[in-house]
């Protein structure tokens, strides 16, 4: 936490010697790296995955599906939640990987992801056709006559496209790959999640409204509302004429750059405003037990929204205060945090390196603003802090933002540090810390990132 203080001062105070370099580069330029012998192929990226192709009785159509494990799966343990990724070709990676870093600081659970895909060994550009049929509640033939001829040059058959096969391909999930995947793995069959973008977004929120409870928790990505002269909101009426309840835990979302006024077609789509009418029509409805996030994210267009919108999506349906998440310990936890922030500004004034330093742990690390290595350990970190003792004129600490996962804490805030001498040099830092708790029950900080804006005289 303390880097945010220290994190330009070491570049400003002449002297000073404790502000870690990056080692040399050592590369030879210009020559070939060495010959190795033939060796196994490695293991993918994206590792402990299992794969399969089935074909549905219902559909008739054929789908690759792809099941991530999460670190240390084991079948005995107690049933992980699942989280279904629809265009899966596109986007299991990623929705993976994301997942996987956020379950290091404890900010989603471990989860069993099920990717749906198409077996055509490509993209969304070989995909692109197979997937307007599964995730469109209607038909709409010339909407796919002009779009098939559009993307020509992706090389797509155009025996692969069509629409209006979101019904069905609904009961295929509920009726035979749920089923199918609950035997073989160790998951909840009652804590389900859906991720779907655009068209996906709009096959995520018919499951939502289907009426079935299939789902508890979906991310709705740039969902596609426009289809069909919005016929999802004819939808959402029929349900809302017979439910007065819609358990659920939704992330809506959309890039701000998906409606654009210099664009027509942005405008037709009309991306934004038909999140923000179905954000407001839901929350007008009251819905027992719906629990709804909208976020417009801004200079994202939709396919740079991605990433962003998976990320925050996850955190939200399986964050504080989702069933089954990661529970917010406290206020008193936070007032201790709190309190740490201020003994540690106490003890940089009267320049004691020790004391600042006892607040990480022993395997902590401080990362510098424009330094690639952290200082790793206690007793570096405190070399760090002694180089700044007497020097320190004054400094703060304002945590914006607190939040308890367990054993595991997130803060982030504002600091400020003003260095002595002729010229006094005052500093302001942008900072994200991570606490840990300890068996006894303090709290030490394990990974301290500090952002400055540079010295301000």
């Amino acid at each position: 936490m303390t880097s945010r203080l220290f994190v330009v001062a070491s570049l400003v105070l002449a002297g000073c010697g404790a502000a870690p370099t990056s080692p040399p580069c050592t590369a030879a330029h210009g020559t070939d790296p060495p010959a190795v012998g033939p060796r196994a192929d490695p293991p993918p990226f994206v590792a402990n995955t299992e794969s399969w192709v089935a074909t549905s009785a219902i559909t008739k159509r054929t789908y690759q599906i792809t099941v991530a494990l999460p670190d240390g799966y084991a079948a005995g343990n107690k049933p992980y939640p699942v989280l279904y990724a629809f265009d899966a070709n596109a986007e299991f990676g990623t929705v993976v990987e994301v997942a996987r870093n956020l379950n290091i600081f404890e900010l989603v659970p471990s989860l069993v992801i099920v990717g749906i895909g198409y077996p055509v060994g490509g993209g969304i550009r070989k995909t692109v056709g197979l997937r307007v049929v599964d995730s469109t509640p209607s038909a709409d033939e010339a909407w796919v006559d002009a779009t098939a001829r559009h993307v020509a040059g992706w090389g797509v058959p155009r025996e692969t496209w069509g629409s209006g096969g979101a019904p069905g391909f609904l009961r295929f999930l509920r009726e035979e790959l749920i089923p199918s995947i609950e035997k073989k793995y160790a998951v909840s069959h009652d804590d389900r999640a859906f991720v779907g973008h655009s068209l996906g977004g709009l096959l995520g929120a018919e499951a939502l409204l289907d009426g079935t409870g299939t789902f508890k928790r979906f991310i709705l990505g740039s969902p596609s509302l426009w289809w069909d002269h919005r016929l999802l909101f004819t939808q959402e009426e029929a349900y809302a004429a017979s439910h007065h309840t819609l358990p659920a835990r939704v992330f809506l979302s959309v890039g701000a750059l998906e409606e654009d006024p210099a664009d027509p077609d942005s405008v037709k789509s009309a991306a934004v405003t038909n999140v923000q009418d179905l954000a407001q029509v839901l929350g007008h409805r009251n819905y027992e037990g719906l629990e709804l996030q909208e976020q417009i994210f801004e200079h994202e267009n939709h396919m740079s929204v991605i990433p962003a919108t998976i990320s925050r999506g996850l955190r939200f349906i399986y964050g504080k205060g989702a069933p089954g998440a990661p529970v917010d310990e406290t206020a008193a936890v936070r007032k201790q945090i709190e309190q740490a922030d201020t003994r540690i500004v106490e003890a940089l004034k009267r320049g004691d390196a020790a004391a600042c330093a006892a607040f990480y742990t022993t395997d902590g690390e401080l990362l510098l603003d424009g330094v690639e290595q952290p200082v790793k350990g206690r007793a570096a970190i405190q070399n760090v802090w002694q180089s700044m003792a007497g020097k320190v004129k004054d400094a703060s600490i304002v945590p914006s933002e607190v939040e308890v996962y367990g054993k595991t804490a997130y803060e982030k805030g504002n600091s400020t540090l003003t260095l002595s001498g002729p010229k006094p040099v005052a500093m302001r830092v942008k900072y994200v810390v991570l606490w840990k708790q300890q068996p006894d029950g303090s709290w030490l900080i394990f990974r301290d990132i500090g952002n400055s804006n540079g010295p301000k005289k």
